[in-house]
């Protein structure tokens, strides 16, 4: 056959019957074993066809005719990738740089390969390389933004998709890893944009279908979500359907099917870490408390979490748990993010330092003062004031994040507190209490209702208006808790609605934990939503109504099997899944029963 047969076979494979031309060229490469150009495309035509192993051994044998073919080894590298064969894939593109440096696509997929063996300084520096040689290649910007999500360096992460975007618009690839970015930037409503975006243009694409399914019961869309998730369940034996679908059934209260699909998970892809994290949290519901805190306890001294960089790296060596420490032992406890979750584990710190009493606590400056206080203890320190300097932590032997506290002190029902754990100052309380006594009726209630959180914050708040209802009880002060500005919207309703709602002078209600606590303690009643307040006045034990999360988002010391929570004997739980004006109704009848008067 001539050379305008074999380009014919090619053309035909192209626009034509792609079996018939394969077969076609198989017969021409017997028929010319010296035709390299033939073999190569023989390869090609494999891959096209998914006839994976066939191609492979057709490259080699290309690559035995001829070491220099520098095609044939990319074309290899690149299935040896899908394969997750990183091994097997670095060595051919590192030469095909030797072959032909000008190749510029070797140095982006061999960044990639770094990037996926974890190697993220290594991948920064080629793909860092790569883009000042090439600064309108999209793949390459692709590439170069997922190693800086994965070293959460977000915003610019986000600046390197915004590019790709501009250059490519429709590159569904980094549309969907624009909606991740934003996912972690907390910014889930445009996160979702991204994602329609993305399945606006490849409509098919389960890794967007399972990411659009996973975002919205994130946000506590459970049907939604189980909706996109169902979708491609038969389509795919992606894990992360199975492990999506038992996290939305789990929270939209169908536990059921839920342990169905973490059974499937266990058995698939049991070292996955959101699999722990939501597993863990399954079995605290449950109330298989040390089963719960052994698999997650799994997750989180993981070096994987200590971002490369960050005054983290110096804690990595120490990090562990109190297992073979000894009393005199020196520890450092660092708190957990947030501070109502700092609020919730300080639950267990009489407890540590009874135990263990050379333990340094490192907490938000907020609380240092009604800790200090609450556990009669001078070991609380500003947050990163020991574990950001390698030369104070050279005395210690080991680091403890709080969240890892429950494993050890925190194993039956019966071992979490009984009562109030936090102590307002008597002072600060004396001082409140005579300014309420001249301002207030007998029955006094503080109310808090909006959630300044991205995620979950919709699930969590409440609008002011909703609670009218309440605030229009007679016999009661009603006393504005919400933190932020919102003395003036309070102004407002009571004109409005010829209500009395008092916002009490002189307190940050953000910042001045001290008097705030004080002022919490001073009342009869507190009714919230999810907040950091609600963790305060559950430690001080002040008794608290609270309402949960719409969907019960993912909040493990809300979602409990009753109106109950075992971390605060002082809370008492109302759902609102019922539709939120059901729970406030409830609210206002329980209110009457406990106050005993009519209104």
């Amino acid at each position: 056959m001539s050379n305008i047969s074999l380009n014919s076979i090619l053309n035909e494979f192209q626009n034509s019957d792609k079996l018939i031309a394969f077969k076609k060229l198989k017969k021409f490469t017997k028929e010319n074993p010296k035709d390299i150009i033939a073999l190569y495309n023989l390869g090609y035509m494999c891959e096209v066809l998914k006839k994976i192993d066939e191609a492979i051994t057709i490259y080699k044998q290309v690559l035995i005719k001829n070491k220099f073919h520098w095609q044939s080894r990319f074309n290899l590298s690149l299935i040896f990738f899908q394969k997750k064969q990183y091994d097997k894939c670095l060595p051919l593109l590192e030469e095909i740089l030797k072959i032909n440096p000008a190749f510029h696509p070797a140095l982006r997929e061999k960044a990639n390969v770094y990037f996926h063996q974890d190697k993220i300084e290594d991948a920064k520096k080629i793909i860092n390389n790569f883009i000042k040689l090439n600064p309108n290649d999209h793949v390459g910007l692709n590439i170069q933004g997922l190693i800086y999500l994965k070293s959460n360096e977000l915003q610019r992460a986000k600046e390197i998709f915004l590019k790709g975007i501009e250059i490519s618009p429709n590159y569904y690839p980094i549309l969907n890893n624009l909606s991740t970015c934003f996912r972690q930037l907390d910014e889930p409503k445009i996160a979702i944009d991204y994602l329609q975006k993305t399945l606006a243009i490849f409509p098919n694409f389960i890794e967007g279908i399972i990411n659009m399914g996973a975002l919205l019961i994130e946000t506590g869309k459970y049907n939604e979500g189980i909706k996109y998730l169902k979708s491609v369940k038969e389509k795919t034996n992606n894990n992360a359907v199975n492990l999506n679908l038992a996290i939305g059934y789990f929270f939209n209260e169908n536990f059921d099917e839920a342990e169905k699909y973490f059974q499937c998970v266990e058995k698939e892809d049991p070292s996955n870490d959101s699999f722990k994290k939501n597993y863990s949290s399954f079995l605290i519901y449950k109330q298989e408390y040390q089963k719960a805190w052994k698999i997650l306890s799994e997750i989180t001294n993981k070096d994987k979490f200590i971002i490369p960089g960050s005054y983290m790296d110096n804690i990595k060596k120490k990090l562990g748990s109190f297992q073979n420490i000894s009393k005199n032992d020196k520890v450092l406890l660092i708190k957990e993010q947030g501070i109502g979750d700092e609020i919730l584990f300080s639950s267990i710190y009489n407890d540590v330092l009874k135990s263990y009493p050379n333990t340094i606590i490192e907490t938000d400056e907020r609380l240092i003062c009604l800790f200090k206080r609450s556990f009669k203890s001078d070991n609380f320190i500003p947050y990163k004031k020991i574990s950001s300097s390698k030369d104070q932590l050279k005395n210690y032997k080991k680091v403890i994040f709080a969240g890892n506290l429950p494993s050890k002190f925190r194993n039956t029902k019966t071992s979490f507190p009984q009562k109030a754990f936090l102590r307002a100052d008597s002072t600060n309380i004396k001082n409140i209490k005579e300014t309420l006594d001249k301002k207030c009726k007998k029955i006094k209630i503080g109310f808090s209702w909006l959630s300044k959180r991205k995620f979950f914050g919709e699930e969590k708040s409440i609008n002011l208006n909703s609670f009218l209802p309440i605030l229009k009880m007679p016999e009661i002060s009603f006393i504005n808790l919400q933190y932020g500005n919102y003395e003036k919207e309070i102004e407002n309703l009571n004109k409005k609605e010829k209500l009395d709602i008092m916002n009490y002078p002189n307190i940050d209600l953000f910042n001045d934990f001290e008097n705030l606590a004080a002022l919490l303690v001073n009342l009869d009643l507190f009714i919230t939503i999810s907040s950091s307040t609600a963790h305060l006045a559950g430690g001080l034990g002040v008794p608290t109504w609270l309402i949960k999360p719409k969907n019960n988002a993912s909040f493990h010391y809300w979602f409990q099997p009753n109106d109950k929570t075992p971390w605060y004997p002082s809370i008492t739980l109302f759902s609102q899944n019922k539709g939120r004006e059901n729970a406030i109704k409830k609210i206002k009848e329980k209110i009457s029963e406990q106050f005993d008067f009519k209104n």
